[in-house]
């Protein structure tokens, strides 16, 4: 069921509220000079290494929406060790891959509807079966975005999300 919303931003209605949010890259990304990423930098949609020493891996953080029968899922990127994301690369095709124990990392997403930053919450990343994008678990904390998981969001939360990453307000 698509769900159209009247927009508290623009005053528009948007049709289709989007449950899914999140950036291409890491923010690690954007500190490398464009000239350079060519060089530096090995993306993918769901990979990214950078210098060679840096590591992340794109999951989805889910938020069960209250008042809904929808989840809502920030995509996020993971920082990952070395040998973690290596063992994530080795398992990315397995059969059985989700019975592997979570990888420790930190989110290098800079989420937007934040009063607090997002970048460097402690996360595990929970691999799913192929051909699923790995759920990210958040320490449990009081930053608000790790509320928001720990105990859900509403509809109308869903789409002041979605005003805020449509329009930047």
């Amino acid at each position: 069921m698509s769900i159209s919303y009247r927009c508290n931003t623009c005053g528009e209605t948007h049709e289709g509220l989007p449950f899914t949010w999140g950036p291409a890259v890491p923010d690690r990304y954007y500190a490398i000079p464009a000239a350079e990423r060519e060089q530096r930098v090995e993306l993918s949609s769901d990979q990214c290494i950078i210098d060679g020493t840096e590591f992340f891996v794109l999951g989805r953080l889910e938020i069960s929406v209250l008042d809904s029968e929808n989840n809502f899922y920030w995509l996020a990127w993971v920082s990952l060790t070395e040998d973690d994301f290596a063992r994530v690369y080795e398992l990315w095709h397995t059969s059985g891959r989700e019975s592997e124990p979570p990888f420790s990392g930190f989110l290098n997403s800079e989420l937007p509807c934040y009063s607090e930053s997002t970048l460097t919450l402690a996360a595990q990343l929970v691999t799913q079966p192929v051909g699923e994008r790995p759920l990210i678990e958040l320490e449990r904390s009081y930053h608000p975005l790790a509320v928001e998981q720990g105990s859900g969001i509403t509809i109308a939360r869903v789409q002041e999300i979605a005003e805020k990453c449509i329009h930047g307000a």
